[in-house]
């Protein structure tokens, strides 16, 4: 997560259906929710990761803003918090992540279709590349965004985890 050695970061972490959840705040917003596979994984990525950073844990508001969106997470139904967010990316990274946070939950989109809609139809692969670039799990929902086929494709948190995502969100997905 590419941020300032000076700027200060706060943690906290969680757990939900999709694992081990830690959520990384910089004084802009929330810059990265990501799930791992374990709770020792989660404990190793903070020491090798961020062990050079000032990192601290989160005051109550930021914990109560996580908590509110992992309930939205077990439970589709409920609207996911918007919150400030601190996106690390370029300016076409950007506005693919724009264009998939409008996507509604339990729906899809192509990554050709995302590519035509930003005006830039053949850049299908760079749109992918912005997924693979997201460091923001589920607010960012490029679990939505799949293959022109109606396959998965990729998912920077595993294929399983996607799965589950539309799953919970009623997707139909393609082996």
């Amino acid at each position: 997560m590419p941020t300032p050695s000076n700027q200060a970061l706060y943690y906290a972490t969680d757990h939900c259906f999709l694992g081990p959840m830690l959520a990384v705040w910089t004084e802009n917003g929330l810059s990265s929710l990501k799930p791992f596979d374990s709770q020792s994984e989660l404990k190793a990525h903070l020491v090798q990761q961020l062990s050079g950073e000032r990192i601290t844990p989160v005051d109550s508001a930021r914990r109560k803003d996580l908590q509110r969106v992992l309930a939205a997470i077990e439970n589709p139904g409920t609207p996911m918090p918007t919150l400030t967010l601190d996106l690390q990316g370029t300016s076409f990274q950007q506005e693919v992540w724009q264009a998939i946070r409008e996507i509604p939950p339990g729906q899809t989109r192509t990554y050709t279709e995302l590519a035509r809609q930003l005006n830039k139809p053949k850049a299908t692969r760079a749109v992918a590349n912005a997924c693979g670039a997201n460091t923001i799990a589920v607010l960012i929902p490029c679990h939505r965004v799949v293959r022109s086929d109606g396959t998965p494709g990729g998912y920077r948190w595993g294929l399983a985890r996607k799965k589950a995502l539309l799953e919970r969100e009623t997707c139909p997905v393609s082996p």
